[in-house]
């Protein structure tokens, strides 16, 4: 099966990379047919291992060491369970079909084979988020999609809107992103360790507190990404971006990245119920606000936006009262309505 990990994982990326080469050329159709077939067949190894996970249970593989200094072993591992196939299979099933879509809607536009460059390194990032079996694995994916949704909204860059709503979104994501690495610096700081396994493990002998600042820190984080209030302006900004661009920003990908971490992360969150309690607030509180904005506005896809945000809004009610399966199974279904 580790085969197919690495066909689902790396497929997206080879796709960014062959699509790269005729980036500044005129457009050619087979780019876009190349990259959706790449993107394809990264779905159907993820469906391979979902069936997979589903009989045997999990599939952890270790790649290659990457970091070794002093006590910090970070490797390059990826873990396939029944949190992140669940994930895969969705990234990938809605991207595929925003790949096929996107060669008839971006037809006329002269860089049709730039925009598929960034669309399947978009994938690839989103894929390194959701596989990886260590926190920084993760913060390098998260990174990843923070620069391939700047480069997607800002595409038609020569217009001012897309320009500002691209680095709207890149600043604020940064900032929410400075609060998930104080995260990730205490955990290492007081466990020694970013694998996921070792982390959750040596939670027990954290003081109560140093785990409270760890869940918000990196509660910070998800805000930022899933567009919590009050940093929620960008997204619907974002729709500066092309049609597909905003069906993939906002169904599988980018915003999901942080219902995923609380998710990822609810043996942690199962320990602090009273920092759970105030996500599940603050996600009641924005599914309630993001309809209310949803009702006045009169730009279809800026309701879609709002839509979206109060969709979130229920997810993140779910993950912090610890129903983390139902979080789970509203992020995929609304990813595909």
């Amino acid at each position: 099966m580790e085969k197919y990990l690495y066909i689902a994982l790396f497929a997206p990326l080879a796709s960014s990379l062959f699509v790269a080469l005729f980036a500044t050329r005129p457009k050619m159709l087979f780019t876009g047919v190349v990259a959706s077939i790449l993107i394809a067949i990264s779905m159907i190894s993820s469906f391979i291992l979902l069936m997979d996970v589903n009989t045997y249970g999990a599939l952890h593989v270790n790649m290659m060491d990457w970091i070794v200094a002093g006590n910090l072993y970070i490797p390059f591992g990826f873990v396939v369970d029944e949190v992140s196939v669940i994930m895969m299979v969705t990234v990938t099933l809605v991207s595929t079909v925003v790949h096929i879509y996107s060669i008839g809607y971006m037809d006329h536009d002269k860089s049709f084979n730039r925009f598929f460059s960034y669309l399947s390194a978009f994938v690839f990032s989103m894929m390194i988020l959701v596989m990886s079996d260590n926190f920084v694995g993760l913060f390098i994916g998260w990174e990843g999609v923070g620069l391939c949704s700047w480069l997607l909204i800002g595409f038609w860059y020569h217009k001012h809107s897309a320009s500002w709503a691209a680095n709207e979104a890149f600043i604020m994501n940064r900032i929410a992103d400075l609060g998930m690495l104080m995260g990730l610096f205490l955990i290492y700081w007081n466990v020694g360790s970013l694998q996921y396994e070792e982390v959750f493990a040596a939670l027990k002998d954290l003081d109560s507190v140093i785990v409270a600042t760890i869940g918000m820190f990196l509660f910070i984080g998800a805000m930022g990404k899933s567009a919590q209030f009050p940093l929620h302006t960008w997204l619907a900004d974002a729709m500066e971006g092309p049609t597909p661009v905003s069906a993939l920003i906002h169904a599988a990908t980018m915003v999901t990245a942080g219902v995923y971490l609380v998710i990822r992360c609810g043996e942690l969150y199962s320990m602090i119920p009273d920092v759970g309690f105030a996500i599940a607030s603050l996600g009641a509180f924005v599914a309630l606000f993001a309809a209310s904005m949803a009702l006045v506005n009169n730009d279809l896809k800026r309701i879609i936006a709002y839509s979206t945000l109060s969709q979130l809004g229920y997810m993140f009610v779910a993950a912090g009262l610890g129903a983390y399966w139902i979080a789970l199974f509203h992020l995929m279904t609304h990813a595909f309505f």
